[in-house]
């Protein structure tokens, strides 16, 4: 999402346009929950290594039943 909100942004600029400011709103949304996941995904990979296995067995368990 990062590599097309720098494209936009520049044939915006380069044509002089002038966008919403919801427009604006919702691509920095768009563009923070990619990063918000990934912070996630680190934090549980780090849990993982230091041996935070029993918490993700149980929730696998639960997803299970």
């Amino acid at each position: 999402m990062a590599e097309e909100h720098a494209f936009v942004l520049a044939v915006e600029k380069l044509l002089s346009l002038d966008i919403p400011k919801r427009a604006k709103w919702i691509r920095v949304m768009f563009a923070e929950i990619p990063r918000i996941l990934n912070h996630i995904v680190n934090v549980t990979a780090l849990e993982l290594d230091c041996g935070a296995l029993t918490p993700a067995y149980e929730d696998m368990r639960k997803c299970r039943i």
